[in-house]
């Protein structure tokens, strides 16, 4: 069996995510699609509208055969950790033949050539960037010169864009790693990644529905959503299970924040010497979230890096503990739901995976262990941990105990 890989965070799922999935399986010869999906928390270092289940739910219930979920310690990172993270669970599933990935032009061959220089850092390219890091550009500027010097207006124009910036990074895992997987890509539709607000396409960026739900407009936001998970998502919302309280999770940061010793902060896989520094010196001063990211964003720390770094302290990411454990390449797969090929996937994925499969995480861990030496132990445990605190920002009483990764079973189609 050959599957079909897609790299996502369906936070939430919408027409747009059934468009990829659609066009996914038409130019795969309807392969069965393998998931990797983002946790509790998202790459732009957020908690996600809905837990990872009620999300795992949505995919299986568009199509999807297998969701499997991407480790918090690659969730929350950089765009190169998120994708190389996310490319070698795919490769680890032994099934996985094909990545198909959204980008905004579905420009594969400029996107190949940008992660083949960026993988390979010939030295032509390492003193062009040097000469424009002398000059006084940022880092991610004095790339994108040297890309636009070497490979001209087209690659410097591709890699500005959201979705392309995470496809170079796909192909560069591919590419580094030799990885057996072919790299396919189709255009973005109709929506920009980062946009706010719905156009007047069906289609809509998941930031401008989560922005709708926020502003309890349900009904508009439904309607961006396919009509086959239109029940599950309004009555998640209806009976408390989302959203996620993103006030409560904004006064937990600064409470945290506060705590840390320089130190603690440097340990931190987003925090340099400077950002610590600038974060010690506005934590006791800003008693508001979003003031503090405006103050601590500049040039050199985009706000992106911003929210990750903060989230990362709260979730308790560690540079020590990432070299200690060896954590270059995920320890396991962790899967979260089956949809209609899901269970003779699993059969073949039981026989194939080159890591552990996890089902039930109480048959590696008790609870979560942050000092365990044993990789696997550590990594899911901040998975667990991830999932207990998240619990703690869901609306409902009733869904505020934590460790519900023990308890939660196998999410299966057949039983919705």
């Amino acid at each position: 069996m050959q599957a079909t890989g897609l790299i996502v965070e369906y936070n939430p799922f919408h027409n747009g995510h059934d468009y990829h999935l659609k066009q996914s399986k038409l130019i795969t010869d309807n392969q069965p699609v393998v998931a990797i999906m983002s946790g509790n928390f998202t790459q732009r270092g957020e908690p996600a509208i809905f837990d990872k289940w009620i999300r795992a739910k949505m995919a299986i219930q568009a199509g999807i055969d297998l969701v499997i979920e991407l480790p918090l310690s690659y969730a929350i990172r950089s765009a190169e950790y998120f994708a190389r993270g996310a490319t070698l669970s795919l490769a680890h599933t032994g099934l996985v033949n094909n990545i198909v990935f959204g980008s905004e032009k579905g420009q594969l061959k400029i996107l190949k050539a940008i992660a083949s220089l960026l993988a390979t850092e010939p030295p032509e390219f390492q003193n062009i960037l040097k000469r424009n890091l002398n000059n006084g550009l940022s880092f991610p500027e004095a790339r994108a010169e040297t890309i636009k010097e070497m490979l001209g207006d087209e690659a410097f124009k591709a890699i500005n864009k959201p979705n392309n910036i995470l496809g170079i990074e796909y192909l560069k895992a591919i590419k580094e790693y030799d990885l057996p997987i072919q790299a396919r890509t189709i255009e973005r539709k109709a929506s920009n990644y980062h946009d706010e607000t719905p156009g007047q396409s069906e289609i809509a960026s998941a930031t401008a529905i989560r922005n709708l739900v926020y502003k309890n407009q349900i009904e508009i936001a439904k309607s961006y959503i396919p009509e086959f998970n239109q029940n599950l998502f309004k009555s998640s919302i209806h009976t408390g299970k989302g959203p996620a309280r993103l006030k409560t999770w904004e006064e937990y940061t600064l409470f945290k924040i506060r705590s840390l010793t320089r130190d603690e902060l440097l340990d931190i896989p987003a925090i340099s010497y400077n950002l610590a520094n600038s974060i010690l010196n506005y934590r006791n001063k800003i008693t508001n979230y979003n003031d503090l990211i405006n103050r601590l964003t500049s040039k050199t720390y985009p706000k992106s890096r911003i929210t990750r770094a903060l989230l990362q302290i709260l979730l308790r990411l560690s540079k020590a503990k990432y070299i200690e454990h060896r954590l270059e390449e995920p320890a396991y797969l962790r899967v979260l739901a089956v949809g209609k090929k899901g269970e003779n996937i699993l059969s073949e994925l039981a026989n194939r995976a080159k890591v552990p499969v996890i089902i039930q995480p109480a048959e590696y861990l008790k609870e979560p262990d942050f000092n365990s030496s044993d990789r696997l132990k550590y990594q899911l445990s901040l998975d667990i941990h991830a999932s207990n605190l998240y619990s703690l920002i869901i609306p409902a009483q009733s869904a505020k105990t934590g460790n519900k990764d023990f308890t939660q079973r196998l999410i299966a189609l057949k039983d919705l």
